[in-house]
C-alpha cells in the first residue's frame, strides 16, 4: 500500500499538518488500515493516522479502529494520536469525549486554528526555505 495520501480532503488536512506540526515519515500501518505520521512537539510524541480504505480513500473511524487505537497508546509511548477519516459513529465520538489523548478530524468537523495562525506558520515555513537555500 503507497504511503502518499491522494484524496482532497485528507490530503490537504495532512500537508497543513505537516507544515503546523512537523509530522513526517509517512508508513502503512496494515494491522490500523492507516497511513501514520509522526512528530514530535513540546517532549510529546504524536500520530496522525490516515483512516484510509484498500482504494486509498477515507474511511470512517469505528469503535474498533479506536480500540485499537488506546491499545496503541498504551503499548507504545505515545502522546497523542489524531486520527483523520471520513466520519465516526456516536458511540466512537463518546470513546474520543472519554480519551484526551485521542482526537479526529473529519470533512464535517471545522478545525481550531485561527486564520493568523495558518498565515504565520505558512511565513515561518517559507522563511525556513529561503535559509536552507
Amino acid at each position: 500500500m503507497e504511503t502518499e495520501v491522494n484524496n482532497g480532503w485528507q490530503k490537504n488536512t495532512v500537508e497543513l499538518m505537516k507544515t503546523l506540526h512537523g509530522y513526517e515519515n509517512p508508513v502503512y500501518n496494515p494491522k490500523a488500515k492507516c497511513i501514520e505520521l509522526k512528530t514530535t512537539e513540546d517532549d510529546q510524541t504524536k500520530i496522525m493516522r490516515v483512516m484510509i480504505n484498500e482504494n486509498a480513500e477515507p474511511r470512517p473511524i469505528y469503535v474498533k479502529t479506536l480500540e485499537n487505537t488506546l491499545e496503541t497508546i498504551e503499548e507504545k509511548d505515545i502522546d497523542q494520536i489524531l486520527l483523520l477519516g471520513e466520519r465516526t459513529t456516536e458511540a466512537g465520538r463518546e470513546i474520543i469525549k472519554e480519551n484526551d489523548e485521542i482526537d479526529c478530524l473529519t470533512p464535517n468537523i471545522k478545525t481550531h486554528y485561527k486564520v493568523s495562525e495558518l498565515i504565520y506558520s505558512i511565513q515561518d515555513k517559507t522563511l525556513e526555505l529561503c535559509r536552507q537555500k
